[in-house]
């Protein structure tokens, strides 16, 4: 009987052991689930996370990369103004240059035109002037003829 005394309290000592290891494995098992739950969340919020970053970096990356488009286009925009400036001087400096041509030019022939009416003006005068002499000396002979 001291053999069944013994056996049962190892039996009773290997229950208690077994009751504890169940336990024991019980909570790890739940240490586990809380674990690997935990690491789910994690995995999902890192997720998430990466996605809205993502997201927000193309964002930004779009920004900066509109950001910088636009800016290009804007240099692009002052270098053709700039062009059409050199351009515009270019057309201004030719057009001044004809118009001082022109005016000269006008002046010269105004000039040209005013010495061609004094001339003609003078030519008149003294034809104007070689008729009233030779009608003054007409009349100055006739008068002598007349008296002589």
């Amino acid at each position: 009987m001291a053999d069944t005394n013994t056996l049962e309290q190892l039996i009773e000592l290997a229950k208690g052991n077994c009751d504890n290891a169940a336990r024991e494995f019980a909570t790890a098992k739940k240490r586990e689930g809380e674990a690997l739950a935990k690491a789910k969340l994690l995995e999902g919020y890192r997720a998430d996370y990466l996605s809205k970053q993502r997201a927000i970096y193309r964002s930004e990356a779009a920004l900066v990369e509109n950001f910088h488009q636009f800016v290009e286009k804007l240099k692009q925009a002052i270098d053709h103004q700039n062009r059409e400036i050199t351009t515009a001087q270019h057309a201004l400096e030719v057009t001044r240059a004809n118009l001082e041509r022109c005016q000269l030019r006008l002046r010269s022939l105004e000039k040209l035109a005013l010495r061609r009416a004094e001339t003609l003006s003078r030519d008149e005068k003294r034809a104007q002037q070689k008729m009233q002499d030779e009608f003054s000396s007409r009349n100055f002979l006739r008068d002598a003829s007349l008296l002589g």
